[in-house]
């Protein structure tokens, strides 16, 4: 996803910071409305915002002079849209759409209609990456009938 370089950089990293913890991400999901027995507690383990080499993946000379930042986000779980709705709301923030005060407040006073002040995040450039399991979740008996 391409933005313009008007992206603060700093801001961006000091709302991924706000996102670590445990949570309720109410605002930060779609379908509580409908889903009301879903827990919206999450706890962000990591949350991460940083720039990355180019390591020449993408065979266009262009291409050298753009500035590749990624988003690491951590957790045992997510909502439905909430990872997306987290680089959004950085992302509106760092281009001065919202203040630091504005997303703690998020954080503080969920609400699924707060989210109509900032963007969903493309899904393009979004994968799963590194799951791990514990084996203590698979010795249950399995029934195959």
């Amino acid at each position: 996803h391409l933005v313009s370089s008007t992206l603060n950089t700093s801001i961006v990293k000091n709302v991924t910071d706000l996102f670590c913890g445990e949570h309720d991400f109410t605002t930060f999901t779609k379908y509580l409305v409908r889903e009301p027995w879903k827990n919206p507690r999450r706890t962000i383990h990591e949350c991460q915002f940083y720039q990355t080499t180019y390591n020449g993946f993408i065979k266009d000379p262009l291409y050298a002079n753009i500035s590749m930042w990624e988003f690491y986000i951590q957790s045992k779980a997510f909502l439905y849209h909430q990872v997306r709705k987290l680089v959004g709301t950085a992302l509106s923030a760092g281009f001065g759409y919202l203040s630091l005060s504005d997303v703690k407040s998020m954080l503080d006073n969920p609400d699924p209609d707060r989210w109509k002040f900032c963007r969903l995040a493309p899904p393009g450039g979004l994968f799963l990456a590194h799951i791990e399991y514990d084996k203590k979740d698979f010795n249950a008996p399995i029934s195959l009938k």
